[in-house]
């Protein structure tokens, strides 16, 4: 029994000597807990030794229900903000690697979700970890689905789901990104071996018996994320980048595409309202194809128009009409489709930038190797070395089986600014310019035009 000062309380037992005494009071081995719970028996004894001191919600709720206690209780057991010295060193505080909150109004991506439960389900001979690489194009919408699957697919993974950015301050190392994972599993900061090695080597032990979801968003290059993959086949790791990440192997690859005009005025709709979109059909669509059918640029067409519920849709047609102004008038608070593109195109080399500023001299959408060099004043190869860096990182697509190279108009109004910027002097032709845009007369009604909000049709 423990010793009590005269005057004074029996000290507060933590976290795992409580989950211990809780397991032993209801008769329970850690492999019959884990069975009850679906957290491995190895996870349980590294909750009760100590090595993991604050486990995720999802974890409490299930030890929890096995034991017949109060969540909250244990909950109260876990390390304090302030009194918890490794988070005092850190500055992170809190539960950290949780996932973002889901975004409602996802439009159009049924497809993509069943690929991905299609290869969840399919993997049980693996031997490591199934590796899934959502790409696409910027502003495509490769966040928002990864956190739309993570939260879908949480409940399978009773080890914790753990979303990570690896864009931070340009480029996160694989040691930070390592050394945040390891806290967010419970392991101290100075318990925290050094450099990515020792981490990696800490970090697949943990996993070797807990069955974990791990999201890493914005991922950069192969290398931020081969020391984070888990050798435990009961894990999932999803990544999202512009890159297709080519040298990594065994990676089951979902590409997003922008949206069906039906998907995209259904967006719209989520954002702004059924009935507004009801009313101008001809102009929703109109402003869906302005927008590029690309999630991003909808998300912001929406915001504004939520912001300014007296506007009609033909409104901001009017503003996006002009190309030259197009990008500009795509922003919404901290939503800036230019922003989106500046990312990648600064990642890339000087002569895939130079590339892609001359692609908008283009008269057409589509061109061929010979075009793009004879633009950019380069050899052949040089050109056709741009053009796949270009297409790696999102900013270009090749056409299937003609040998030929499509720029989407956003981001051919995004290489203008780029070359009248970067190249004074130079100006696309007229003929490569996009014609001004006329908003749907609003004066008389138009021809009916079926609104794709509640079926999916155009």
């Amino acid at each position: 029994m423990a010793q009590v000062e005269p005057g004074g309380s029996p000290p507060q037992l933590g976290f795992g000597p409580v989950l211990r005494r809780r397991r032993a009071g209801a008769g329970l081995t850690q492999e019959e807990l884990a069975r009850r719970t679906g957290i491995s028996a190895r996870a349980i004894g590294d909750m009760e030794r100590g090595r993991v001191a604050r486990p995720q919600a999802r974890t409490l709720r299930a030890l929890a229900a096995a034991l017949a206690t109060d969540e909250a209780e244990l909950r109260n057991l876990l390390p304090r903000n302030g009194n918890d010295p490794g988070q005092a060193r850190t500055g992170w505080g809190g539960l950290l690697c949780e996932p973002p909150p889901e975004t409602a109004d996802l439009a159009g991506r049924e497809q993509e979700t069943a690929a991905l439960l299609a290869v969840l389900d399919g993997h049980s001979s693996a031997r490591s970890a199934p590796v899934v690489a959502v790409t696409g194009a910027p502003g495509v919408g490769k966040s928002t689905f990864l956190v739309h699957a993570g939260h879908r697919l949480a409940g399978r993974f009773p080890g914790g789901c753990f979303f990570l950015s690896m864009r931070r301050d340009g480029r996160r190392s694989p040691e930070h990104a390592l050394g945040t994972v390891l806290r967010a599993l419970g392991v101290a900061t100075d318990q925290l071996p050094a450099g990515a090695d020792a981490r990696s080597s800490l970090y697949r032990s943990l996993l070797r018996d807990r069955k974990v979801l791990l999201l890493l968003d914005d991922v950069v290059d192969e290398a931020q994320v081969r020391p984070l993959l888990p050798s435990n086949p009961d894990c999932l790791v999803l990544l999202a980048g512009a890159r297709g990440l080519a040298g990594l192997e065994s990676v089951v690859r979902i590409p997003l595409d922008v949206l069906t005009p039906a998907h995209s005025v259904r967006l719209l709709a989520g954002i702004v309202g059924t009935e507004r979109v009801r009313r101008e059909p001809s102009a929703s669509l109109a402003l869906a194809d302005l927008c590029g059918h690309l999630p991003l640029a909808l998300r912001i067409a929406g915001n504004r128009l939520a912001g300014r519920p007296r506007w009609r849709v033909a409104d901001l047609l009017r503003l996006l009409g002009d190309g030259r102004r197009r990008l500009a008038a795509l922003t919404a608070g901290d939503l800036r489709v230019r922003t989106t593109f500046e990312a990648p195109y600064r990642e890339c080399g000087e002569l895939a930038r130079a590339v892609f500023r001359r692609l908008a001299l283009a008269e057409e959408p589509e061109i061929t190797v010979r075009r793009a060099a004879a633009l950019a004043e380069v050899d052949v190869d040089s050109a056709e070395r741009g053009l796949e860096e270009l297409v790696d990182a999102g900013l270009l697509e090749s056409a299937a089986g003609t040998g030929r190279y499509v720029l989407r108009e956003l981001l051919r109004l995004f290489a203008e600014e780029r070359l009248r910027a970067e190249e004074p002097g130079r100006e696309p032709s007229c003929a490569a310019r996009p014609r001004p845009f006329t908003a749907p007369r609003t004066s008389r009604p138009a021809q009916p035009v079926q609104c794709p909000v509640a079926e999916p049709r155009c």
